[in-house]
């Protein structure tokens, strides 16, 4: 990181990430989800290796620009196939050629609104391309690639007067975007939960409901060559969650451990 001024911070990272596939992944015995659709995994399947590039810079140490560049050679996915022979869908586990994207993020934690309400926002406009062999179409190499954006903006709000009710509310939106050989539409979602401390912050009492209209489904189309694929989601999404959380013992007592330092911690993790 370079500091250039008290208001003003630029830093560049490079990242190397590797992701070896998993049991389920390279089992290759079909799992039939229907008559006509089935899973199966490739057991040859090689381990992705991503390259990240990111170049950032913070305002006054509130808003965060970052501008990045993601590389994935041989990305593993799952790809449905439509056998027109034998009027199948084969959800196939593969590596595809590979998969770059690139864009721009922005961040920000706002200064409070007014006394009782902070503001997290969180915007991002990306390219996603991927590469993959069409193995249904004579394995022709076939290229899918878009614009999306992504946006978040979550509210913390307290109420009474000690500030002992506290209130989230989560607004998301997602374009529509690619994913493999095919395009998902847009979503919008509201999430919404609550939490009361009792006795000292020894107890607190937590309830929320996750995308409260249900608006988190979306169709995924596959259309390409000899292709056309449609999935209509309709998953309930919305969830209700209760929970209490009690400490026992004296939880003021302070720990006689030394804190790690961060790049130690970082390795560790």
């Amino acid at each position: 990181m370079n500091v250039l001024n008290e208001n003003n911070e630029i830093y560049f990272t490079y990242n190397k990430s590797i992701y070896r596939p998993r049991y389920s992944q390279l089992n290759p015995f079909k799992f039939f989800l229907s008559d006509n659709s089935y899973n199966t995994g490739d057991p040859n399947l090689k381990p992705q290796i991503d390259d990240s590039f990111t170049l950032g810079y913070t305002l006054n140490s509130k808003y965060t620009f970052e501008l990045y560049y993601r590389n994935e050679n041989d990305p593993s996915i799952q790809i449905t196939f439509q056998d027109n022979d034998s009027k199948l869908l084969k959800n196939i586990d593969t590596n595809i050629d590979r998969s770059i994207s690139y864009g721009l993020d922005f961040t920000t934690f706002t200064p409070p609104v007014m006394s009782n309400w902070d503001v997290y926002a969180y915007s991002s406009l990306f390219y996603y391309e991927n590469r993959f062999t069409a193995l249904e179409s004579n394995s022709q190499l076939y290229t899918t690639d878009k614009w999306s954006v992504y946006l978040q903006m979550v509210n913390y709000f307290s109420f009474l007067k000690d500030k002992t009710l506290t209130a989230d509310v989560v607004l998301t939106y997602i374009s529509p975007l690619v994913n493999g050989p095919s395009e998902v539409s847009n979503r919008t979602g509201l999430d919404i939960s609550f939490r009361k401390t009792f006795w000292n912050n020894r107890a607190s009492l937590t309830m929320g409901v996750t995308d409260i209209f249900n608006t988190q489904n979306f169709t995924q189309t596959t259309k390409y060559l000899n292709q056309d694929i449609l999935l209509n989601s309709r998953i309930e999404n919305r969830m209700f969650t209760l929970g209490f959380n009690y400490k026992f013992g004296n939880f003021r007592l302070q720990t006689n451990k030394k804190d790690i330092e961060s790049i130690e911690r970082d390795r560790l993790n």
